[in-house]
């Protein structure tokens, strides 16, 4: 009567691992659905005009340096002191992000163009304090699913948690399994 206790005993410890093992893998399959919804969530508002903000900041600096090359080529060194008594100037607008090449002009002037295209960058410069203001009410009307959406900081906040748990959940079924093995081994004796 004894050995069929202890084998009832062994049996039910074994069959309490398994729902154990069952649960766990449960949870884990629940965490990992948990993440990828949160990974593909759709960002907040504040983060979609951040990204268009970066944009223009970036614009700035380049604006900046074609500027800045475009006067030092113009307006220093050799020629420059005849550049300015004939009352050489240059459409901001059109400014070209580098002085055009011999070859540049001539396929220009084959294509009929008379003069460079608008430079967009110079352009979104002197726009760009305007274009800063209206951006988080256009994205808030045009995007409107974006007032929902979970903050960068947030989501990568959650996703360290979730996977914090994870490996917390992944390690207790690891401890689990190699029981499961042990006493497998055990029975076997």
């Amino acid at each position: 009567m004894q050995i069929s206790e202890a084998i009832a005993g062994f049996a039910s410890v074994v069959e309490a691992a398994r729902a154990k093992l069952a649960d766990v893998d449960a949870k884990i399959e629940a965490k990992e659905e948990e993440h990828r919804a949160i990974f593909r969530a759709d960002p907040h508002t504040d983060d979609i005009v951040a990204v268009f903000l970066g944009e223009l900041e970036r614009v700035e600096d380049t604006f900046s340096e074609q500027l800045r090359t475009r006067l030092n080529d113009t307006y220093v060194g050799e020629g420059s002191a005849k550049a300015v008594a004939l009352g050489r100037s240059m459409n901001i607008l059109l400014l070209e992000p580098e002085k055009p090449d011999q070859q540049a002009l001539m396929t220009r002037s084959l294509r009929g163009e008379t003069s460079p295209p608008l430079n967009l960058t110079i352009l979104t410069y002197f726009l760009r304090h305007r274009i800063a203001l209206e951006l988080p009410k256009l994205i808030d009307e045009l995007c409107p699913a974006a007032r929902d959406g979970i903050r960068g900081a947030d989501r990568a906040f959650k996703i360290r948690q979730i996977e914090e748990e994870l490996r917390e959940l992944r390690a207790e079924r690891e401890r689990i399994s190699t029981d499961l093995q042990a006493a497998r081994s055990a029975v076997q004796l």
